[in-house]
């Protein structure tokens, strides 16, 4: 299908109802799940029955994908016969994760699209359609709309980990368009789907190039020399001259080498610790409480002059003809970074670590002479913008995707069914 056609597909609609859900189409019912599916809990086994047997659908199948091929199933478990009847999963069941660590993640879905017979793990509910009421690619997007997610957020339970059981789940209402306008809802999302599945392969084979690149670029040589972390660095302070009534816009540091993102503006009095410090750009940030996780990160143009609480360090170059803090930025994505980082630290247990950045300072570092350090940066910068590219135009368009499936989801665009 064109773009011209899908444009042309799209019809508005003004014959509405009132129902609980909100308003929808007349044509279309509010059905709960357990009008429409049977539902399950899948196998458990001893540690000893996994990596063999038969195919074993599993969390992260379910929130990696919208849909589910054998092919693409890696687990697999050893199991008789009768519980291979009793947990296999069928061409259109859907599976939900009923578990996760935060309520936003729960029973997320997807469906299978194929034959062979695979089962299903403890922490998966299978669904399986009682009536021929829901088309099975619509299926693989009817759970993702915002009506469906509100729901099953609300419904999560648990202190520590947020659960949902089939009860719960059963009770959970879709909007459900007549059957024609189901298969055409779901012929125009899939154009989307392959366009993401197209680029994804991309940015994977670009990410792997760029992961290449950084090993032979950063592996120290012969002509290197080395320095101590204190010989090259220089902390700078920026306190903030406190004030109540002033906004101040608060920034942090991703884990994995993610870099720095905006987190929130707050007044003076909405900020409980007041410890903030001015970043500028060129400042190179480190969690004193995340860099076991890789929190660190350069303060770009974006950035400059945005806050950071006390508990990041900022340190810049203290001889810019030995040290590029550009080049520190691309070091501080290795593994040699991350366990000295990880060496300096203390604590119990690795989620309460604490940096002792007193001890880091003592640990070396080889570095090859400036215009090397330029050269190196300009090329990693290079790769790092043909992989931004990438993951724009994935990003762009899930949103797209995103926002013409909430309003074919809810009947506020309809499709022009032959």
């Amino acid at each position: 299908m064109t773009k011209q056609e899908q444009k042309t597909s799209l019809e508005a609609s003004n014959s509405l109802m009132r129902t609980k859900l909100g308003w929808l189409p007349v044509e279309w019912k509010v059905e709960r799940l357990d009008s429409l599916f049977s539902f399950k809990n899948g196998v458990n086994a001893g540690k000893e029955y996994y990596g063999k047997g038969v195919k074993f659908i599993n969390v992260s199948e379910i929130f990696n994908n919208n849909s589910i091929q054998a092919d693409a199933i890696p687990g697999s478990v050893a199991v008789s016969e009768d519980v291979v009847e009793k947990y296999a999963v069928k061409r259109g069941d859907v599976l939900f994760n009923r578990t996760s660590e935060t309520q936003e993640e729960i029973a997320f879905a997807a469906v299978y699209l194929d034959d062979e017979k695979v089962v299903f793990g403890g922490f998966v509910i299978r669904a399986r359609s009682v009536n021929d009421k829901m088309n099975d690619q619509f299926k693989k997007y009817c759970f993702q709309s915002s009506l469906f997610r509100k729901q099953v957020m609300a419904k999560g339970q648990g202190a520590v980990r947020a659960n949902i059981g089939q009860n719960d789940l059963g009770t959970v209402k879709i909007p459900l368009p007549p059957l024609p306008e189901q298969q055409k809802i779901a012929t125009i999302l899939s154009t989307w789907d392959r366009a993401i599945a197209l680029t994804r392969p991309l940015l994977q084979e670009k990410e792997a190039q760029k992961k290449g690149l950084m090993q032979r670029l950063l592996k120290p040589k012969h002509s290197w020399e080395e320095y101590k972390y204190g010989d090259i660095l220089k902390v700078v302070k920026r306190p903030v001259a406190w004030n109540d009534e002033a906004l101040y816009d608060l920034i942090s540091v991703r884990r994995r080498s993610g870099g720095l993102y905006y987190r929130e503006s707050l007044y003076g009095h909405q900020i409980k610790t007041k410890n903030l410090s001015t970043a500028k750009k060129g400042d190179f940030l480190i969690s004193k409480m995340q860099i076991v996780h890789g929190a660190s990160g350069l303060t770009t143009t974006e950035f400059d002059g945005m806050k950071i609480s006390g508990s990041y360090i900022a340190v810049i170059s203290k001889n810019r003809q030995v040290l590029d803090i550009d080049f520190l930025n691309c070091l501080s994505k290795t593994p040699v970074f991350y366990h000295q980082t990880y060496i300096s630290s203390y604590g119990v247990h690795i989620e309460k670590m604490t940096f002792d950045f007193k001890s880091f300072l003592k640990l070396k570092v080889k570095l090859p002479a400036l215009t090397e350090q330029k050269q190196i940066v300009n090329i990693l910068q290079t790769a790092d913008s043909e992989l931004d590219f990438l993951r724009e135009k994935v990003a762009a368009l899930q949103a797209q995707k995103k926002g013409l499936m909430q309003r074919l989801l809810t009947g506020k665009v309809r499709v022009k069914v032959d």
